[in-house]
C-alpha cells in the first residue's frame, strides 16, 4: 500500500481474506485486520482494525505479529498527531520485538519512538535496569532530592568537578538531560 500499488495490494488482501476464512485462525484474521487498517482511508475504521488485530494476535499468542501491528498502529497514530496513544503502542512494539530477539524490527520501533518524542534510552532504563556505580547512585539520589552540586561535594568530600563528572554519566546512562528530569524520573534510580 505504501509503495503506491494499491490495486495489487487489494488483490493480495482478498487472497489473505479467503485464506483467513478457510483456516478460521485468529492469527490469519489478525493479519487481515492489520492489512485492512493499513489500507483504510477512514480514521475510525483504521483504529478499529488495528485494535482488533492486536486482540487477535494476543489470542493467537503471536508476539511478533502483535509487535508488527503495534508498530504500524503507533506509527499511524504518530502521523495523526496522537502522541500519548502512539507512544503506548510503540513501547509495546519495542518490548515485544526485544522479547523475540527481532533486533532490526526493534530498531524500527525505537526510531518511531524517537520521532514521537519518546526517549528510548529512558524506556530501556525503566524496563531493563541501568547499572550505575555506587558513587553515581549516591550523587544522583542527592541531586534528585534537590541538593546542589556544591552541597553534594561538601557532604561526600569530593570536588564539585567530580560531582559534575558523575552526574553527567548518570544523565547519559539514564537518557535524561537535566536535574529536573532526574527528580521527576526518580524511579530510574530504583532500577539502577
Amino acid at each position: 500500500m505504501r509503495a503506491g500499488r494499491r490495486q495489487e495490494g487489494d488483490v493480495a488482501l482478498q487472497r489473505l481474506i479467503a485464506w483467513a476464512r478457510a483456516t478460521g485462525s485468529p492469527a490469519a484474521a489478525g493479519l487481515v485486520e492489520r492489512c485492512t487498517a493499513l489500507r483504510s482511508d477512514d480514521a475510525a475504521d483504521t483504529a478499529e482494525s488495528f485494535q482488533h488485530a492486536l486482540a487477535l494476535h494476543r489470542e493467537a499468542e503471536r508476539p511478533f505479529d502483535e509487535a508488527r501491528t503495534a508498530l504500524a498502529y503507533g506509527a499511524w497514530l504518530r502521523r495523526e498527531r496522537r502522541k500519548s496513544e502512539c507512544r503506548t503502542h510503540l513501547r509495546l512494539a519495542h518490548e515485544r520485538f526485544e522479547s523475540v530477539g527481532a533486533e532490526a524490527w526493534q530498531s524500527n520501533a525505537a526510531q518511531e519512538m524517537r520521532a514521537s518524542g519518546d526517549n528510548v534510552r529512558r524506556q530501556d532504563a525503566l524496563t531493563t535496569g541501568v547499572h550505575l556505580t555506587a558513587q553515581e547512585l549516591t550523587i544522583a539520589g542527592m541531586v534528585a532530592d534537590g541538593e546542589s552540586n556544591r552541597q553534594v561535594a561538601e557532604k561526600l568530600s569530593l570536588s564539585v568537578r567530580t560531582v559534575e563528572y558523575h552526574l553527567r554519566n548518570v544523565f547519559l546512562k539514564l537518557g535524561i538531560r537535566n536535574r529536573t528530569e532526574l527528580a521527576v524520573n526518580r524511579q530510574l534510580l530504583e532500577n539502577a
